[in-house]
């Protein structure tokens, strides 16, 4: 390889980093985990390189992430979302049982209103809430009007959150994690089917 080819293979390579960055944090809002918990996980003294490979400014260590449970399936799952090629499906399994008699059934996306019955106490409504805005992808402005201050209070229970609102004025992406969230802590099968197209195709 030239040096002229070595250089331009560089500055490729320093134009993807802020781009595998985006995938890397992506994958460790689905696993739900936060910098400071993947650094206690790698065995690092505290976040900095963590966030560090999150914005490009170092390339990531492959070796070690993929060391922790379901991060190889968040990754594809972060690149799916950002490429048309990949489409990424979740099917919800609800299994048949005494409180739900009848056969299996299969849903696309379930409604949070009718799980309201499913919904737990305030400091667990507080983390599901919370782990249903990271997997919607969306900042508290994509979902809300509000002060970002009060937004946070009502999301993490420090004041009330009205149900209703939620429902009537939050984005859908948000509410079906939310309810996804719900019924799976309820019971039910949930997973997510990757097809990739082949070039060319539909």
């Amino acid at each position: 390889m030239s040096l002229a080819a070595a250089k331009v293979d560089r500055e490729t390579l320093a134009d993807l980093r802020p781009l595998i960055g985006h995938f890397v944090e992506r994958a460790f809002e689905l696993m739900g985990l936060s910098k400071k918990e993947v650094a206690y996980r790698l065995q690092y003294h505290d976040a900095g390189t963590i966030s560090r490979w999150c914005t490009g400014i170092e390339r990531p260590l492959f070796d070690k992430l993929f060391t922790l449970d379901g991060f190889d399936v968040a990754y594809v799952l972060a690149i799916a979302e950002r490429n048309h090629r990949i489409d990424a499906q979740t099917v919800l399994t609800i299994r048949a049982s005494e409180s739900n008699p009848g056969p299996d059934r299969l849903v696309t996306m379930p409604s949070p209103a009718t799980s309201r019955g499913l919904l737990p106490d305030p400091e667990k409504g507080a983390r599901l809430v919370r782990r249903g805005i990271a997997l919607s992808g969306l900042q508290s402005k994509q979902i809300t009007d509000k002060d970002h201050g009060q937004f946070s209070r009502e999301c993490d229970g420090k004041e009330k959150l009205s149900f209703h609102e939620m429902v009537a004025t939050w984005p859908r992406a948000v509410l079906r994690e939310i309810g996804l969230l719900l019924l799976e802590g309820g019971g039910a099968d949930v997973e997510t089917v990757v097809t990739i197209r082949r070039d060319g195709a539909a």
